[in-house]
């Protein structure tokens, strides 16, 4: 879950990532006309970035305080508060989940599969002829005990990041300026993620009908390291 100060910190300075998807998806061909939906939308951003593009489009996230930023900048769009594999799809031509959306919604499952293989057949039973899933995941490609810290003059967050097994857990500490008293708020939040096996989630979206293409970018926006996209496309 984001709070107001973790929501206005990721929208502001870490929207770089929504920002390349949304440059990836304008360079597919055909061009992408929507229906649009972003499952676990966070601020709005890569929606934003295709609100040239797209009429018709639906974003969802699990953060209150994020789908209020998210409307404030898309007021033509529908937006709702959901647990990610609680949300009724509408019928789509594109569907992302851009910023370990699946990982953050399997963390504690013992087997994912039985959650995540039912959830890409509704996502593909939703998607016309041709239309693309468009998301990323934390993978088993490296370690991820480590340490990041990232300042900016109204605030500071520093992220403690954790692994036991396939599960992974992140301690989110931000402090933030007071705009009248000129003194600093401490926040805490504890993030719980599902690190995947990038061949077994691409057997699955396989076996599911998509054809599949791993990548470690969108567009000109390198993912972080440990993180890997796919691009796909119904079979």
């Amino acid at each position: 879950m984001y709070n107001r100060s973790l929501a206005k910190i990721h929208d502001e300075s870490y929207a770089h990532l929504a920002e390349g998807a949304a440059n990836f998806l304008r360079k597919i061909n055909p061009p992408i006309r929507g229906p649009l939906v972003d499952l676990g939308c966070g601020a709005g951003n890569l929606l934003a970035a295709l609100s040239d593009l797209i009429e018709v489009a639906y974003g969802f996230d699990l953060s209150p305080d994020m789908i209020l930023r998210a409307k404030a900048k898309n007021p033509g769009f529908n937006f709702g508060v959901a647990n990610l594999f609680d949300v009724r799809i509408p019928p789509a031509q594109v569907v992302t989940m851009i910023g370990e959306i699946l990982s953050y919604a399997c963390h504690g499952e013992t087997n994912p599969s039985k959650s995540v293989v039912p959830f890409l057949n509704r996502i593909r039973t939703q998607l016309q002829d041709g239309g693309i899933l468009l998301f990323d995941v934390l993978t088993d490609i490296r370690d991820y005990n480590y340490h990041h810290s990232g300042e900016e003059a109204t605030w500071t967050l520093l992220m403690n990041s954790t692994q036991a097994g396939d599960e992974m857990t992140r301690k989110l500490t931000i402090f933030q300026k007071e705009p009248e008293s000129g003194l600093y708020a401490k926040t805490t939040e504890y993030h719980h993620l599902k690190v995947f096996q990038n061949e077994q989630m691409t057997q699955w979206l396989t076996d599911t009908g998509f054809e599949v293409v791993p990548m470690q970018a969108y567009a000109e926006s390198a993912l972080p390291a440990g993180r890997i996209a796919y691009y796909c496309r119904k079979a």
